[in-house]
C-alpha cells in the first residue's frame, strides 16, 4: 500500500506544479521562468526513466556528463 500512496502523492504534486506554472510562469523573470521549464523537463525525464525500469523496457533517455 505504501507505493499506491507514493503514486498518488506524485499525481498530486505533478498536478500542483504544473498548475503553478499556467497561472505563474508568465509573472517569473525570464531566467526564473527557463530554471522552472528545466525541472518539469528533468521530472519527465526522471518520470521516463523510472518507468522504464519497473516495466523491463528501453530507457529513452541517455546521461549526460
Amino acid at each position: 500500500m505504501r507505493y499506491a500512496n507514493a503514486f498518488r502523492y506524485k499525481q498530486w504534486a505533478n498536478i500542483e506544479l504544473l498548475s503553478f506554472g499556467e497561472r505563474q510562469i508568465h509573472l517569473l523573470p525570464e531566467s526564473d521562468a527557463n530554471f522552472f521549464i528545466r525541472i518539469l523537463n528533468h521530472t519527465a525525464v526522471v518520470d521516463s526513466i523510472f518507468i522504464s525500469r519497473i516495466s523491463g523496457t528501453q530507457e529513452q533517455f541517455e546521461c549526460r556528463s
